[in-house]
C-alpha cells in the first residue's frame, strides 16, 4: 500500500533532509525506523529538501509498503523507533499514484527572527537574531512585491542546476510572534521555491529593513535575474517547512 505521513522535526541535529554519505539525515533516520517496523529497506520520498539545520512542522513523505499494519497505526510504531527530535504526527494512505514530491501543489515556510541590542539565549534556539533595529514596516510592503509568478533568478543560489527559475509566491507576508521582544516571522507560500530562496529572499527583506534599499527595490532585483543584486542569504537556523498542500 502507497503511504503518506506528516512530519515534524528539529533540523538542528541533521545535515537536512536526504540521506548523504557520512551524515546525519532525517532522512536516513526515517528509514531506518521503516526498517525496524517492516524488517525490509523502504525507500522515501518527501515533498522537497529541506537544508542542513532547517525544520519542519509539516513535512509530507510517501512510501510504499506491506499492508501490516493500519495506516492510522504506523505513526506510533515509527515514533517507537525514531529519536524525539523526529515525530510524526499523521500516517494516512494514498492512492497509488500519490508522490510526496511530484504532486505538491503549495508549500509554505515560515522565517522566525528577532531583533534588538543584543540576542536572547533562550530565542536563539527557534529564532535567527539581527543586530540593531528593524523597519517592519518597510519589510510588510516589501513582501507585496514578491506575489506573483517571476523568474526568481536573483533569489537562487549561485550555481544551481535548475534550468527553469519561474515560480508562483502566492502569499508573502510578516507577521508579529510577540512584540514586546521584536520577535516576528517571515511567512511565504509558493508552488515551489529554488535552492536558498526562502533566506535569500529573508536576506533581502532584511536590507529592507535596515534602510540599505527601498520596499519597491524588490521590483527592479526580481527583473535583475541576478544572485548578486539580492541580499545575503541568511543561516538556515530559523527556517521552518510549515506546510505542504496537494
Amino acid at each position: 500500500m502507497n503511504i503518506a505521513i506528516i512530519i515534524s522535526y528539529d533540523g538542528t541535529n541533521y545535515s537536512g533532509w536526504q540521506s548523504q554519505p557520512n551524515k546525519k539525515t532525517v532522512q536516513d533516520e526515517l528509514e531506518k525506523a521503516l526498517f525496524k517496523v517492516f524488517n525490509k529497506q523502504i525507500k522515501t520520498y518527501a515533498s522537497g529538501r529541506t537544508d542542513a539545520l532547517v525544520s519542519a512542522i509539516g513535512q509530507v513523505v510517501s512510501f510504499n509498503c506491506d499492508d501490516l499494519f493500519p495506516p492510522e497505526k504506523l505513526m506510533y510504531l515509527l515514533n517507537d523507533n525514531l529519536p524525539l527530535d523526529i515525530r510524526i504526527v499523521k500516517s494516512y494512505e494514498v492512492d497509488n499514484d500519490f508522490n510526496a514530491r511530484f504532486n505538491a501543489k503549495n508549500k509554505t515556510y515560515e522565517y522566525n527572527f528577532y531583533f534588538g541590542k543584543t540576542s536572547n539565549a533562550y530565542f536563539d534556539k527557534t529564532f535567527s537574531f539581527f543586530k540593531g533595529e528593524l523597519n517592519i514596516n518597510d519589510m510588510q510592503l516589501a513582501c507585496k512585491f514578491l506575489v506573483g509568478t517571476f523568474d526568481f533568478s536573483s533569489f537562487c543560489a549561485s550555481g544551481t542546476e535548475v534550468e527553469d527559475k519561474t515560480r508562483t509566491i502566492f502569499n508573502a507576508k510578516i507577521e508579529c510572534v510577540n512584540k514586546e521582544y521584536n520577535q516576528y516571522k517571515f511567512v511565504v507560500s509558493g508552488n515551489g521555491f529554488l535552492y536558498n530562496m526562502v533566506r535569500i529572499l529573508m536576506g533581502t527583506l532584511i536590507n529592507v529593513g535596515y534602510g540599505k534599499i527601498k520596499p519597491e527595490s524588490i521590483v527592479e532585483i526580481i527583473n535583475k535575474k541576478d544572485r548578486k543584486f539580492a541580499g545575503a542569504t541568511v543561516k538556515a537556523h530559523g527556517l521552518v517547512l510549515v506546510k505542504v498542500e496537494y
